[in-house]
């Protein structure tokens, strides 16, 4: 299993692959750099395992796509929720910080 975090000018959507997929798409993908993917499967995103404000979640099937692209002139900037260690005590339970 691996799960990553994706973004395009419309927003923020976690991708995850699971066996096969592992192997297939794992050591291609590097951070930073831009792909188009294609023929993933949509589903509900189970908010429980993700902060990125997205209904849905994406996940990598035997007809999943990534091929690399050149164009990474204008990367959307991703933002993160940092928390002080001092704060933590002030978070609500199950929130995800650091991301």
């Amino acid at each position: 299993l691996f799960s990553m975090n994706v973004m395009d000018d419309s927003g923020e959507i976690k991708c995850t692959a699971f066996r096969d997929q592992v192997d297939k798409f794992y050591d291609m993908i590097e951070p930073n750099k831009v792909y188009f993917i294609r023929k993933g499967t949509l589903k509900t995103a189970d908010k429980r395992y993700s902060s990125i404000d997205n209904d849905y979640e994406m996940t990598f099937n035997n007809d999943s796509e990534v091929i690399p692209c050149d164009d990474d002139e204008s990367l959307p900037a991703i933002s993160f929720n940092f928390v002080e260690i001092g704060n933590l005590q002030s978070v609500e339970p199950n929130t995800m910080v650091g991301e």
